[in-house]
């Protein structure tokens, strides 16, 4: 005689994350949000790892939808370049992560005079990615290609994300 067996095979969902901004300087705010996780569950937010080699920065209680928000600092001594934001469930330990950049400028002077020529270096951008600055943005990006438009960082939010930024009137 046969004999059949069955099973039913749950297939769990993923986690997603989001992070808001997606690079900053050391010490600036992230907005973390996923989703995916289960009701009510702990979930861990890390930084530059998993749950076993991350360093915790948080906890955070998933609503009834398996929904979750946070915000953390970078870490002061973060080094510049891409890092990852993670969150782990630790009851359903589903895991998702996300990459954010550590981004700074340094100035050739600490202070500058009217028609001093300042050298701004940047360091945790991309490799080729271009980068604009402007002052006050409207009359420079007013001369900006529209196709160039994405590229802009407005200081304000270099500002806001705590980059610390040199600039003078002479832009270009």
């Amino acid at each position: 005689s046969r004999t059949a067996a069955s099973a039913t095979l749950t297939v769990a969902s993923s986690a997603t994350i989001s992070l808001s901004p997606a690079f900053g300087g050391p010490t600036s705010t992230v907005n973390v949000s996923g989703l995916g996780f289960g009701a009510s569950e702990s979930v861990l937010l890390l930084w530059d790892g998993d749950e076993q080699t991350g360093v915790q920065q948080g906890t955070a209680t998933a609503n009834a939808s398996g929904s979750v928000t946070a915000r953390f600092a970078v870490p002061s001594g973060a080094a510049f370049g891409a890092h990852t934001v993670g969150l782990f469930g630790t009851t359903t330990r589903r895991s998702v992560t996300a990459s954010y950049r550590v981004v700074g400028l340094s100035s050739s002077a600490t202070a500058v005079t009217t028609g001093q020529h300042v050298a701004l270096s940047g360091n945790g951008f991309f490799g080729g990615e271009r980068v604009f600055l402007y002052w006050n943005g409207d009359l420079f990006r007013e001369r900006v290609a529209a196709g160039d438009l994405a590229d802009l960082y407005p200081l304000k939010r270099l500002l806001d994300a705590g980059v610390a930024v040199a600039a003078s009137s002479d832009s270009p």
